[in-house]
């Protein structure tokens, strides 16, 4: 699920026409000259040696670029007022995906810890700590602070985790499948919407995402938007 998809249902669901008409795709320019030099050289059999040396050096210098292929993000391009808009609806799937995470899909990492001196810091474990679910050990052990004080040893430690935040170019990949691209939609425009003073709005939009979380507890597929 990229972030450049959400946001533009967002801006469909919401109506900006600045960010939905806004070209998200890159600029792909590519230039080859092989072929052209290919055609030189049969052109060229009879020049002088200073002109084929000449052209020995435009040869090596069209083969370094050759196929050179360069993408562009438009993002910077954009008007003030669309950035803002852009910026913003980043920040509502970030607040949103947060929230996904911590009251309805949770996302569950297990990794190996060394403890060392009877604690260990959850700040250095791979990915970002919310709620220990599981350490494999009869051990006692207490969790307190963002550590958990344990006997030394290795322990096998299972825990919830929140994603990092998502920026324009990323995509969400944490999901397997569970989280619709409309679930989240729903949220963010409820989000949006919120944070921009239009109250009945944001209720009609989360009342939608509520709905779509259910369903997505239970596994059920989520409609759609029509229009």
């Amino acid at each position: 699920m990229k972030i450049k998809d959400v946001i533009k249902k967002v801006a469909v669901m919401l109506q900006l026409k600045n960010v939905e008409e806004a070209d998200f795709e890159p600029e792909i320019e590519t230039t080859e000259q092989s072929e052209v030099n290919e055609s030189q050289e049969t052109e060229t059999t009879q020049e002088t040696s200073t002109e084929n040396t000449i052209e020995e050096t435009s040869e090596e210098l069209s083969g370094e670029t050759s196929e050179v292929s360069t993408q562009i993000s438009l993002f910077n391009t954009f008007d003030s007022q669309t950035k803002r808009d852009i910026n913003l609806i980043i920040s509502c799937i970030n607040s949103v995906v947060c929230d996904i995470v911590t009251d309805h899909l949770f996302l569950k990492e297990t990794e190996s810890v060394t403890v060392c001196n009877g604690l260990y810091e959850l700040a250095n474990l791979s990915k970002n700590f919310h709620k220990l679910v599981n350490v494999n050990t009869t051990k006692p052990y207490i969790v307190k602070n963002e550590k958990i004080y344990i006997e030394d040893g290795v322990y096998e430690l299972s825990y919830y985790y929140i994603p990092n935040e998502y920026g324009f170019d990323d995509e969400i990949t944490e999901f397997n499948g569970r989280l619709s691209i409309y679930a989240l939609c729903f949220g963010v425009a409820a989000e949006y919407c919120l944070i921009s003073g239009n109250y009945s709005e944001s209720e009609m939009w989360n009342s939608r995402f509520e709905s779509s979380m259910q369903s997505a507890k239970r596994g059920t597929k989520i409609p759609s938007l029509k229009g």
